[in-house]
C-alpha cells in the first residue's frame, strides 16, 4: 500500500482503524473463551485482578489474541511487512534507537525509586505472582506490538506515509489505555507520547519489532511489579502530569524529527545509487 494521495490515505486510515477494531474484538473473544474454560474447571478469575490465577488467565488471553493477530497478518500481509522477520542489523539498530525511551520510562523511575528508598517490587506480591506478572509483561508486549506497530503501521503505509503512520498508530495505541479514572487519561496521553510515537518511528526506520517487544516488556514489567497492579488509578499530581506529558512530548518530537531525517537520508542514498 502506498498512501501518496488523499484517497489512498483515507483508505489506509480506515484499514488501520479496522485492525484496531479487530484488536478490541479479538481481545473480547479471547477473554470470553478463557473465562468460560476457567469456569468449566471451577476456577474463578477476574481479568482486572493481580492474583496468580488472573495473571495466568491474562497470559492465555494474550497468547490467543496474538495467534489471531498472526493469522490476520498472514492473511493480509507477510512477516517481513509487519516487522516479524528482520535482520540482525535491524534488530541492533532498533535497540540503539530505543535507548532514550528505556532511559526515560524504565531506568529513570528505577533510579528515583532506589534514591527515595521505595520498594522496587510491591511487598504484597508473592513469588508466584511475580513470576506470572513477569511472563505476562512480555506476552502483552509481543501481542500489542504485533497489532499496533506491526499490522496498524503496515496498513498505514509505513515509509510511504511516515508521519501519518506514526501519529495515527500512536493515537490508536493510546485509546485502549483510557478508562473511567482520571489517571487512566493521563496514562493514555503519556503512553501515546512516550511509547506510541517513538515505537512507531523506530518500527518504520528499522523495520523490526524485536526491540519494541523487549523494551515494551521491560516497561510493563516495571509497572506491574512496582505498583502491584495492571491498571492505573487515582488522581494525578502536578508532578505526574509534568512527567507524563512534558518530557514525553519532547521525546516524541525528537523521534519525529529523527524519522524525517533518516527517511530523507535513505531516500537520498537510494537516489544516488
Amino acid at each position: 500500500m502506498e498512501p501518496t494521495t488523499t484517497r489512498h490515505r483515507v483508505r489506509a486510515g480506515l484499514a488501520a482503524f479496522a485492525v484496531v477494531l479487530g484488536f478490541v474484538l479479538s481481545q473480547i473473544v479471547a477473554g470470553g473463551i478463557v473465562i468460560v474454560i476457567a469456569h468449566a474447571f471451577g476456577v474463578k478469575v477476574d481479568l482486572t485482578d493481580i492474583d496468580t490465577a488472573s495473571a495466568i488467565a491474562l497470559i492465555c488471553v494474550q497468547l490467543l489474541q496474538f495467534a489471531i493477530g498472526l493469522a490476520v497478518a498472514t492473511r493480509i500481509s507477510d512477516r517481513r511487512s509487519v516487522g516479524l522477520d528482520s535482520t540482525r542489523a535491524e534488530r541492533r539498530a532498533g535497540m540503539r534507537a530505543l535507548t532514550p525511551v528505556a532511559a526515560l520510562i524504565v531506568l529513570l523511575p528505577l533510579v528515583l525509586a532506589l534514591g527515595g528508598g521505595d520498594s522496587l517490587i510491591d511487598p504484597a506480591l508473592g513469588a508466584s505472582e511475580i513470576a506470572a506478572l513477569s511472563i505476562l509483561a512480555f506476552i502483552i508486549a509481543l501481542n500489542e506490538e504485533l497489532w499496533f506497530r506491526g499490522l496498524v503501521v503496515s496498513q498505514l503505509g509505513g515509509r510511504s506515509w511516515p508521519m501519518g503512520a506514526i501519529l495515527i498508530s500512536a493515537v490508536f495505541f493510546g485509546l485502549p489505555h483510557v478508562g473511567g479514572d482520571s489517571s487512566s487519561w493521563l496514562n493514555a496521553a503519556g503512553v501515546t507520547l512516550a511509547v506510541g510515537i517513538p515505537f512507531a518511528a523506530v518500527r518504520i526506520v528499522t523495520r523490526s519489532l524485536f526491540a519494541l517487544v523487549l523494551v515494551h516488556g521491560l516497561i510493563d514489567l516495571w509497572a506491574f511489579l512496582h505498583t502491584g497492579a495492571i491498571q492505573t488509578s487515582g488522581s494525578p499530581t502536578l508532578g505526574e502530569v509534568i512527567g507524563s506529558l512534558l518530557f514525553p512530548s519532547a521525546l516524541a518530537l525528537g523521534y519525529v524529527a529523527w524519522t524525517r531525517r533518516r527517511i530523507h537520508s535513505d531516500a537520498g542514498s537510494d537516489a544516488g545509487a
